[in-house]
């Protein structure tokens, strides 16, 4: 009688018998890995786009606005309003809030979902005021409008991070709208379009939204107004949406 194959540890080679179905084990093990691999992948939804210029810096002209949220606009864009925030996670810089409503020139870096821009501002690397400006164009109200969408901090949403929404994000969501980064609603349609709804409260000051509610679905309702490319809602009440 033949005896079993039987492998000790100091053996150069295992006998042929246990080696072949261990290849086969092993190469099937592997395909299933990366069968299973592939499909997790494919189950996962693209990120949007977006880029930050880290490290990055550029010089502009153009106007500080305060309302309805800091914007900025640069000379030649036609009206174009970029959004204005600090380095970090906070609000613009207390030069920029000083400034608002005259011409300046500023250093930072840009930030863009191909929709949207945002000014990264630097102003210990430069900011030099050049003088008043004229008034802003008054913005086209559209009257009372109904969203459900997510909360969303803008700044990373447009491109600082990837992914910048749903729950995985909701720790640095919520930290960089208690830093004062303009909050947002993200609205997403049935056709997979999407759009960005800027919030403020209705006389200009916090919606009354915490930072808590960040990556959550709420309910708003407000009125719209469209300020050159930006559409801003002035939240006259709120609530949680159903998830």
């Amino acid at each position: 009688m033949k005896p079993d194959p039987f492998y000790i540890g100091w053996q150069d080679r295992a006998p042929e018998p246990l080696v072949g179905p261990l290849r086969l084990t092993i190469a099937a093990a592997c395909l299933l890995t990366l069968v299973a691999a592939l499909a997790l992948a494919s189950g996962q939804r693209p990120f949007r786009h977006g880029s930050f210029e880290f490290g990055v810096e550029r010089t502009f002209a153009g106007v500080l606005r305060a309302e309805p949220v800091p914007t900025f606009e640069p000379e030649g864009g036609g009206g174009v309003r970029w959004l204005v925030v600090g380095e970090g996670k906070r609000s613009w810089p207390d030069a920029a809030r000083e400034a608002a409503g005259r011409r300046v020139r500023v250093t930072g870096s840009l930030i863009d979902d191909g929709d949207r821009t945002m000014l990264e501002l630097h102003p210990g690397k430069g900011f030099d005021d050049l003088g008043p400006a004229a008034p802003a164009l008054p913005p086209r109200r559209e009257g009372t409008i109904r969203l459900s969408g997510e909360l969303v901090d803008t700044k990373c949403f447009l491109g600082v991070m990837r992914p910048a929404d749903g729950k995985v994000h909701r720790a640095c969501a919520a930290n960089c709208l208690a830093g004062g980064v303009p909050p947002g609603l993200w609205v997403r349609n049935e056709d997979g379009s999407s759009r960005v709804y800027l919030l403020t409260g209705e006389d200009g000051g916090p919606t009354g939204i915490g930072p808590d509610r960040a990556a959550t679905r709420l309910e708003i309702r407000g009125q719209l107004e469209i300020h050159g490319d930006l559409a801003v809602v002035r939240v006259a009440s709120w609530r949680p949406a159903a998830e």
